[in-house]
């Protein structure tokens, strides 16, 4: 019995005692309105991308979301500054 009143303790306790949750995630549930481990079990998200289903390069469409698969046989790192950096890929 003791065992299902300190698991009953744990959900209700605050979002910011799991493991990994520092201070500025917690706030970022927070504005999600998860405030305890009990509301992080029952957030869903509110949409699914599935990127199961690739579209062949030739085939893509201008402003729609599409899922391509491509081989890099190129990348270059360019630095022109301090603290700007240029990845480049082909």
């Amino acid at each position: 019995m003791t065992s299902e009143i300190s698991g009953a303790y744990y959900l209700t306790s605050s979002v910011r005692y799991a493991k990994g949750v520092g201070k500025a995630k917690a706030y970022l549930l927070e504005k999600l309105g998860i405030k305890t481990i009990l509301d992080l079990f029952w957030h869903f998200p509110t949409h699914y991308e599935d990127r199961s289903n690739l579209t062949p390069i030739g085939r893509t469409l201008p402003g729609k979301k599409q899922v391509i698969q491509g081989q890099l046989v190129v990348v270059s790192r360019l630095i022109p500054r301090k603290n700007f950096t240029i990845i480049k890929a082909a």
